[in-house]
């Protein structure tokens, strides 16, 4: 099969799932399907390589070599654009105020920020058209194991309030094939399991995005 190019455009919907201590879904749990994003920012962490470094007598070079860098870990910025009670829950791990059996916020509390979540995002393709059976395609990202949420800065002025979270990756998720169906037609799991050292995957897929809700909804 031919290599797959593609360019992303616009992002159309991400879930948000929630993770046990060992970084694997819980059956039972909670996920949320949200458009209320503006944007997702995934910036590399990296430990820097060893130099060896060692001058002649004449004061040039004799050795100068450089280790590769090490991925450490992927620091996750998402920036909200509708408060949803349910994903500042699962993502910080903060408590949702409750109105009778109904959330109708959260609170910020001190403390650890050790919820553990997977992150899907759903994009657009630029270019692209339907693949042979008519279907649309999309690019779609995972990061299976999110850890160290908080919540950033927070402006209420004349103008449109938004927030942010801010958190990072980690490896040894308990991902792998995943508890969705997200890729192929018909749609299946994953064909092949998320790897201890797998941070992200980016790929294409013919599955559509889940519908948005907002609110929790069972695993």
């Amino acid at each position: 099969m031919a290599t797959q190019c593609f360019g992303v455009v616009r992002g159309k919907r991400v879930r948000v799932t929630e993770l046990d201590v060992c970084g694997a879904p819980v059956t039972g749990g909670s996920f949320v399907v949200s458009d209320g994003f503006v944007s997702v920012e995934l910036t590399s962490e990296l430990e820097d390589g060893d130099e060896y470094i060692q001058k002649n007598a004449d004061g040039k070079l004799c050795i100068n070599e450089r280790a590769p860098d090490s991925l450490k870990r992927l620091n996750v910025t998402i920036t909200w654009c509708k408060v949803d009670p349910d994903i500042m829950n699962l993502v910080t791990g903060n408590p949702l105020e409750m109105d009778a059996s109904d959330p109708v916020g959260f609170r910020i509390q001190e403390g650890e920020a050790d919820a553990k979540w997977a992150l899907e995002l759903w994009t657009g393709l630029s270019g692209q058209g339907c693949d042979e059976e008519g279907n649309v395609r999309y690019g779609y990202f995972l990061l299976p194991l999110v850890t160290g949420s908080t919540i950033g800065d927070i402006t209420i002025e004349n103008a449109n309030a938004t927030f942010s979270t801010t958190g990072y990756t980690e490896g040894n998720s308990g991902w792998g094939v995943g508890p969705y169906n997200v890729i192929h037609n018909p749609a299946t799991p994953l064909d092949v399991a998320i790897d201890a050292i797998d941070h992200a995957l980016i790929r294409t897929t013919e599955v559509p995005p889940p519908a948005a809700v907002c609110g929790a909804q069972v695993l």
